[in-house]
């Protein structure tokens, strides 16, 4: 048997053992990556749930800008700004339009989760002041059955 003779009975068997072997590969990978993905968010999870739970705050920001610009300028470096200080996070936001005139923004508005209504409250106000909040801001909380309102700027 000639040397060519056997490479052409053995070569679709060799590329489909590769085939068969690469394709195994990536789903192993795939499965350990989902696996490591899934316990991380369990892990993450029960850490959240063995935090006390925190307090709502409402910021009423009177900045007339567009949601996009919104998480820009006020969101995202406030949620990472609490996050980092284990003071909370930006739980929501949405935007209050002009009554009667379409798509002018009258202000906007950031649902907050507080670990504490002491330091957090005082430092999420230091911060969205030096993010730009106008005057005219506040942040709104309950005490009990009591309305809270604080002014930012």
């Amino acid at each position: 048997m000639k040397i060519t003779d056997w490479l052409l009975d053995w070569v679709p068997t060799l590329f489909a053992f590769g085939a068969v072997t690469a394709i195994a590969t990536y789903l192993v990978v795939a499965a350990i990556r989902s696996a490591r993905k899934h316990r991380l968010q369990i892990l993450k999870e029960k850490e959240l749930a063995s935090r006390p739970p925190g307090h709502f705050v409402f910021a009423k920001i009177a900045d007339p800008i567009l949601p996009m610009a919104r998480g820009r300028k006020y969101e995202e470096p406030l949620d990472e700004a609490l996050q980092a200080r284990g003071f909370g996070s930006v739980t929501g936001a949405g935007t209050q339009t002009q009554s009667g005139q379409d798509n002018l923004v009258a202000w906007i508005g950031l649902d907050l989760d507080l670990s504490n209504l002491n330091e957090a409250l005082e430092f999420t106000r230091q911060t969205l002041r030096e993010l730009g909040a106008p005057p005219g801001s506040v942040l709104e909380y309950r005490v009990g059955e009591n309305r809270m309102s604080v002014r930012i700027a």
